[in-house]
Parts: structure tokens; sequence; C-alpha cells
């Protein structure tokens, strides 16, 4: 979670955020999706040191976007699973990301099956996201991969090597744990 933070000040950070699609509003807005229990809400609970609660549960856990301030520039908006079954999840989904200046496409250690690889290239090739996309790699303390490895994967399940999307590797429960 820190080198997502890092990562703000890092080079190439700058060029993100003059790609970025900055809407007129007071605090951007960074939209966080993927499939269900892939980490979202916990991820949200990580970046703000747990100081907000979103709902956090094995199984379908959000049912709405809800909005999150993140110290005081920013607003994290946590969305529904898609690909859950449930429609009115992913038009959610695609609701807030449609209004959002940053998109963080969370994915469990376990990659991508064909629903996840199919919704990430929908984001970055269809709607043409991929210069507001960050990919968050979530509970890598559970499975080590050699350097490089996920970074392919990512590359791989976007289809093509016009771009690279940036890829942050974390595991936010391990790191609220250590808050404790």
């Amino acid at each position: 979670v820190r080198s997502l933070r890092e990562a703000a000040s890092a080079p190439g950070a700058g060029e993100m955020l003059q790609r970025a699609r900055i809407d007129q509003r007071e605090k951007p807005r960074m939209v966080l999706t993927g499939q269900y229990s892939s980490g979202k809400s916990s991820l949200i609970k990580a970046l703000t040191d747990g100081t907000v609660e979103p709902v956090i549960d094995a199984d379908i856990a959000t049912d709405a976007a809800t909005e999150y301030p993140w110290g005081g520039a920013v607003v994290l908006v946590d969305t529904p699973g898609v690909q859950s079954g449930l429609r009115s999840h992913d038009e959610l989904a695609l609701d807030a990301i449609g209004r959002a200046d940053f998109v963080l496409f969370v994915v469990t250690v376990g990659l991508f099956d064909d629903a996840s690889r199919d919704y990430l290239r929908h984001l970055a090739n269809t709607l043409q996201m991929f210069g507001q996309m960050v990919v968050v790699i979530t509970q890598t303390s559970k499975q080590s991969a050699a350097e490089g490895v996920r970074v392919e994967a990512v590359q791989h399940a976007v289809g093509t090597v016009a771009y690279n999307l940036p890829v942050e590797e974390v595991d936010s429960v391990y790191y609220l744990r250590s808050l404790e």
C-alpha cells in the first residue's frame, strides 16, 4: 500500500497525470473496480490507514458505489464487484468508472481468469481508460512470484504491447494487521 502512495511521486507519475481526464470538481475521483472479493474494499481501508470501514466479506459485500475521503485530496470510490451474475452491479461499476479521473483495477494474486481478462481489456482498450489506470494485485503475501512475472501477466491480459499499465503489488490485510 505504501508503494502505491510512493508511486504518486515516482517517475512517470507526472505523465499519468497529464493523460488523466480530470473533470472540473473539487477533488479527483479514484474508482476501484474488479471482480467481487478481489480486495477493493480492503484496499480502501488500507489506503486510509483504517479510518474508513467499508463492508468487507468473502462473499459479495459491496452493492453500491460508495465514496470515501482519502487524505482530504482524493475521493476513493468503492464499486460492486463485476461479473458476479448481478447485472446491476456491473452497471453501477461502469457508471462510476465513467465519472472517474483514475481507475484502480484490482485483481487478486491468482491473477486473471477469462472474465477478469476480458473486463480489463474492455476498460483499457474499448473504453480507452489505459491512460488513467493502475492495476493493483492484492494478497501478494499469499503467493510469491519471480520479478516481472505479474507485470508480464498484466501485459498479456491487456492483449497489446502498445502501452504498459502501471502495476502495484500489495497486501492490504497484511498492512492493516501491521497497524494494530
